[in-house]
Order: C-alpha cells, then sequence, then structure tokens
C-alpha cells in the first residue's frame, strides 16, 4: 500500500492507525532509507531496520541523489537523462519492499512516502493491482498552516510545490486501477479513524483502538515519532484566522479542493 499526497497531510498517522491491523506493517518513509543510509534513528526501530539492512546491503554513494532525481516533484524531466542512475533506484526500491516483507512477515507493508512520483515506480515495478493506491488530501490552507509554521517554504514555493504535488498525485490517482484506489480526507481521518482506516486498507480493522495506537518500527515520520511509543488522533487543527496568502492557497489549489470533495464520496468514484 502506498500513501500518496502533500507533505503535512498526516500520512504518518494513517500509516500508524493501519498498521495497528493483522498481517499489516506500516514502514514509515521508505523514500528516506538511502539517505539514512537504512538505519532508524528511533531507538526501538534500529534491530528491525539493521536486519533489512543486512538483507538489502549498503546503499551506493549514488543513492542519495535518488529521491531528487526520480521522487520529488520539481524533479519531473531531470531522471531522464540518469538511466543508469534509475536502473540502480528502482532496484534498491525493490529490494528494500521485499526485505521489508520478509522480516515483518506481512502481507502487506505500507510506504507513507507520498511522493506521488515514487507511487509510479512502485506500480511499474510491482503491478497496478499489486499497489493500493491511497490518495490521502489535506485542506490547502491547514497545510500551508503547518508550513509556515516551521519556515520551510515560502508562500510562492508552497503554493507551487503543492499544486504541482496535486496535479501530479491526480494524473497517477485518475490512471490506477478503481479497485485499488481511494481518497480519504486528513479531516475526515480525524474524525472518523476507524472509518477512514477501513476504506483505505479496503478490509476490516477489528481490534483496533484509535485511541492508543501503538508506534511501529518505522524508518521515518514526522513529528508523531516523536510523541513516545504510543500515538494519539486528535482533531484537526483549525487555524482561528487564515492569513491572505492562506485564502489565495484555498482559492488557486482547486485539485486539492476538488480531491477533498471526493473523499466525501468515495463510493462514486
Amino acid at each position: 500500500m502506498y500513501i500518496m499526497g502533500a507533505a503535512r497531510s498526516g500520512s504518518t498517522l494513517l500509516g500508524v492507525l493501519i498498521g495497528q491491523a493483522e498481517n499489516v506493517f506500516y514502514a514509515g518513509e521508505l523514500c528516506d532509507w538511502p539517505e539514512r543510509d537504512g538505519l532508524s534513528s528511533i531507538e526501538h526501530s534500529q534491530e528491525f531496520w539493521e536486519t533489512v539492512r543486512a538483507r538489502v546491503g549498503e546503499p551506493a554513494p549514488a543513492a542519495r541523489f535518488y529521491k531528487r532525481l526520480f521522487e520529488h516533484p520539481a524533479g519531473i524531466g531531470r531522471g531522464a537523462a540518469h538511466g543508469r542512475l534509475r536502473v540502480g533506484y528502482e532496484a534498491l526500491t525493490l529490494g528494500v519492499l521485499e526485505a521489508v516483507a520478509g522480516v515483518s512477515r506481512c502481507t502487506t507493508v505500507v510506504d507513507s512516502s507520498h511522493y506521488p512520483r515514487r507511487a509510479q515506480t512502485l506500480r511499474r515495478l510491482l503491478g497496478r493491482r499489486r499497489v493500493r493506491l491511497v490518495y490521502l488530501v489535506r485542506r490547502p490552507s491547514s497545510v500551508a498552516h503547518s508550513f509556515r509554521r516551521t519556515g520551510d517554504k515560502g508562500a510562492v514555493s508552497f503554493n507551487l510545490y503543492l499544486l504541482l504535488v496535486s496535479l501530479q498525485s491526480w494524473l497517477i490517482y485518475l490512471t490506477h486501477p478503481r479497485s485499488q484506489r481511494v481518497i480519504v480526507s486528513y479531516e475526515k481521518l480525524t474524525e472518523a479513524p476507524l472509518e477512514v482506516g477501513v476504506s483505505a486498507l479496503g478490509r476490516s480493522l477489528t481490534g483496533v483502538d484509535p485511541s492508543r495506537l501503538a508506534l511501529p518500527p518505522i524508518l521515518a515520520g514526522n513529528r508523531f515519532v516523536k510523541s513516545g511509543p504510543q500515538v494519539r488522533i486528535e482533531a484537526a487543527d483549525r487555524p482561528a484566522s487564515l492569513s491572505a496568502i492562506e485564502r489565495l492557497t484555498d482559492l488557486i489549489q482547486w485539485p486539492t479542493r476538488t480531491a477533498e470533495w471526493m473523499a466525501s464520496r468515495p463510493s462514486a468514484f
């Protein structure tokens, strides 16, 4: 399973929820495997990822460029000139997935790397019907608010980033088999986590308690990783007032707004 969408949309939270289900292993953001040299800085995860790394082997020095060339939304077109690197990238991507599945002994591996270009790679390597695609959307103004708090992107770069991700995600989503795709929203996830989890996974989450989610040995994720061994699903943050930039973001990010509307009517799409 691959969780796709913009950063700060709740992919780690959704992954942790789904990862509580039987025979499902939530691996975190596997796109960061090369940059982290296949190792996790999270204490309770280290033994698992050392075992995975032993199976995969040490990543090549060029592997640190894979994400920028073959996954980042702004890097589209760059990868075409690096055919030899792509061979290594695809081999590593497949090798890591197979190793994670083998070590975890689970039939479903969840990757929340969220880049739409990575989704395209995964379905090319595994086949479209073996990849369950979850398009996770969040209110654009809330994503903008999250980026603004950390100062990671300016207003212009953020809007360009979100527009690129939205368009690329739409293209991947619409060309994926209907039976293997679903749109869910962050806001709905925080309001009805079990309902969203069932929709994303495509089967029951019997025995899962959203108020007490154990953090699995993930490779990388967002701030939930730092919250300790237990993760809580809390109500979606709603900024008391929106800046002019955030209002503009809500207006121009029509692909995401459309996806958000579709997420409230998943059965029709």
